[in-house]
């Protein structure tokens, strides 16, 4: 159908804008006009709500939850509710992981799990000090046990219950770590024992 050097498929209910000079394409549903298109548009642009700061880390992070977009065509964008952060000296989503140097290893996990939804709630100071202190005092158990086990071993090895690394590695070597066969070529064009 050909209307104003304009040419209009419809699809399955949805409809495709082509113009000789732009393509307008658009997955909205065809009893809507093309001017109310563009007019929520707009209105979305410019009324759009405004994320809320939901809270600031050490780091100096600041984390934004933004309400569901509901006109989005995808059901788990229409449900969940949008989190980001903006580090420091970011104003603003369009400068940020493209520009920035982004280190992600200096958001805490706390907030980590919140930003991807494992959480519903964001982190309290508290509770990432908490986790934090319970890091450092698992780390330090774990050195107590190495070092203790390292002793033991030692121990072990001088009263003679424990045969040392380089006869368990020489057992290791002496194994071959594939079968090889009399009949069978270990590469083309050879074979085993150097018979042909």
């Amino acid at each position: 159908m050909y209307f104003m050097n304009q040419e209009i498929y419809v699809l399955k209910k949805r409809f495709i804008l082509y113009h000789t000079k732009c393509t307008l394409m658009t997955t909205s549903i065809v009893n809507r006009s093309i001017l109310k298109q563009i007019f929520l548009s707009f209105r979305a642009m410019f009324y759009r709500e405004r994320p809320l700061l939901v809270g600031v880390d050490k780091s100096g992070n600041r984390y934004f939850e933004a309400p569901p977009n509901k006109a989005s065509e995808h059901t788990h964008l229409s449900k969940l509710p949008k989190r980001f952060f903006l580090m420091p000296g970011q104003n603003g989503l369009e400068c940020s992981h493209g520009n920035i140097d982004v280190e992600l290893s200096s958001v805490p996990p706390e907030w980590h799990s919140w930003l991807s939804h494992r959480r519903s709630n964001p982190p309290t100071e508290e509770e990432i000090e908490a986790n934090a202190v319970s890091r450092i005092n698992r780390l330090s158990r774990a050195a107590e046990l190495e070092v203790k086990y390292n002793e033991e071993r030692q121990e072990m090895i001088k009263q003679g219950l424990l045969h040392t690394d380089k006869v368990e590695s020489s057992n290791i070597h002496s194994k071959s770590s594939f079968p090889i066969h009399s009949d069978l070529q270990i590469s083309p064009d050879e074979s085993h024992k150097g018979t042909k």
